[in-house]
């Protein structure tokens, strides 16, 4: 009975473990959570210049300073514009898991999901809410 309960308790902690990030991998995603805080302040300075609904803000901002696409280009990064203000959403390369959410208007990075566990690529934040 005890090796049993033993295993059971094993197999509960390697689960929990299993979809967590390596040291390696936050050091990466807390770099990348700076160059989305970055790419983020371009994003609402397009929209602030006036971008209208149809353009696409990202390429906008890239083609004003390229340097913005290199921490980020072998992820997918989603823009949501509500009321004039702006969230970017990085997530997984394959579109599965969200990593770092921001509203531009705050100075850090809004919600590093990765911390939070297995979030699905989709924003949680309201940039409204955060940019009053």
């Amino acid at each position: 009975m005890r090796r049993y309960l033993l295993v059971v308790l094993l197999a509960s902690l390697l689960a929990g473990c299993a979809g967590r990030l390596g040291p390696d991998d936050s050091d990466t995603l807390n770099s990348q959570a700076i160059a989305l805080r970055r790419l983020a302040s371009a994003v609402q300075g397009e929209v602030w210049l006036g971008a209208g609904p149809g353009e696409d803000l990202l390429a906008l901002a890239y083609a004003k300073d390229p340097s913005l696409r290199q921490p980020l280009k072998d992820n997918i990064v989603l823009v949501n514009v509500v009321e004039g203000n702006v969230a970017l959403l990085l997530c997984t390369p394959d579109g599965a898991r969200a990593l770092i959410e921001d509203a531009a208007c705050t100075p850090q990075p809004d919600l590093k999901a990765w911390e939070a566990g297995t979030l699905p690529c989709r924003f949680t934040l309201q940039p409204q809410e955060f940019c009053r």
